[in-house]
């Protein structure tokens, strides 16, 4: 893996080179997605690859259904099926967090870039031991 490519970005910066379905929503618009991120993503669990994990957390938050809209519509679910001929989607419930970020390409690459750096695994222990706590 070659973060190098991506050093010294801001999760903004990587966001518009990552996402650019997303050219036409504007900056403010977009660091409210990433600050949303941030509540999701750990940096001990991604280190330098950190903005790349906020950029891709903000992608898929907006590419989600109920995420980002321009016409206000909102839809909740994983995607179960799509159809294009008369347009038909069918959602159905999300059960966990691996089923949340399954539903973009985003979250698969997020999970991915987990999974690289050691983080996809783990473990029951008493207590909280290392890792991302929330206050």
């Amino acid at each position: 893996m070659n973060i190098a490519a991506f050093e010294g970005l801001t999760a903004l910066e990587i966001f518009r080179k990552l996402a650019p379905e997303f050219a036409a929503v504007p900056d403010p618009v977009v660091l409210g997605y990433i600050d949303l991120a941030s509540l999701f993503v750990c940096e001990g669990d991604y280190g330098k690859a950190l903005n790349v994990a906020l950029a891709l957390m903000a992608a898929h938050i907006m590419a989600s259904p109920g995420g980002y809209s321009q016409d206000g519509s909102t839809s909740v679910g994983k995607i179960l099926s799509r159809k294009e001929g008369d347009l038909s989607i069918t959602y159905g419930s999300v059960s966990s967090d691996a089923d949340y970020l399954s539903g973009t390409t985003y979250g698969n690459l997020l999970q991915m870039l987990r999974k690289r750096l050691g983080r996809g695994f783990a473990l029951m222990t008493r207590g909280v031991v290392g890792g991302c706590v929330c206050p």
